[in-house]
């Protein structure tokens, strides 16, 4: 009783641009580079204002009706360099994966297991409380890792008188951290 979708509501996207250049260098080594530029747009927002409706509950307690439609209030991008190298000499097998990323904006709420849900942008959403600077900050994301490398050496075994080959690697993984913020709500209630 108290959340309604707007009937103009549309499926939150990304717009993705990718750049890229690769080569072969030698007679069996290749490289790449990429650039990513993501930018996510119509984010689900709730909008409670002076002009959305009220709702009797079955008490007939009045609540604010928030209509749920879609709002670029809320920011989220992604610029990342990838590069990739490989090189493949006789039974060796030596390989590079780097990526150099920055992820910013002041949606926190999207994640692997979530996808996108429904924000509170201070815009739309009791403007007159919550329409304040510091309401929804732009900043490095908790899913931002600045530096994500691996790097391996891999060896096939020949193996005598049975079919295929056995492989034996090492791998290494170098991860920055994730940045950290102190967030804390406040309880809006007694006023």
């Amino acid at each position: 009783f108290d959340t309604r979708i707007d009937s103009a509501l549309s499926s939150p996207y990304v717009s993705e641009v990718t750049l890229g250049y690769g080569t072969q260098w030698l007679r069996n080594a290749v490289t790449r580079v990429d650039f990513v530029s993501r930018d996510w747009k119509d984010f689900y927002g709730f909008r409670v204002d002076q002009t959305t409706p009220q709702q009797l509950d079955p008490l007939g307690i009045a609540h604010d009706v928030a209509i749920v439609e879609n709002t670029n209030y809320i920011e989220r991008t992604y610029r990342g360099l990838q590069l990739q190298a490989a090189w493949n000499p006789s039974r060796f097998n030596v390989g590079l994966n780097y990526t150099y990323s920055k992820l910013r904006g002041n949606d926190e709420q999207e994640s692997a297991t979530s996808g996108t849900v429904g924000n509170s942008p201070g815009t739309i959403f009791y403007s007159e409380l919550s329409n304040y600077p510091q309401r929804l900050p732009v900043g490095y994301l908790s899913q931002d890792e600045r530096q994500r490398g691996r790097a391996w050496i891999a060896y096939d075994v020949p193996m005598p008188n049975v079919l295929g080959r056995l492989n034996v690697s090492v791998l290494q993984q170098y991860d920055t951290g994730t940045p950290y913020s102190a967030v804390q709500n406040i309880d809006l209630t007694p006023y």
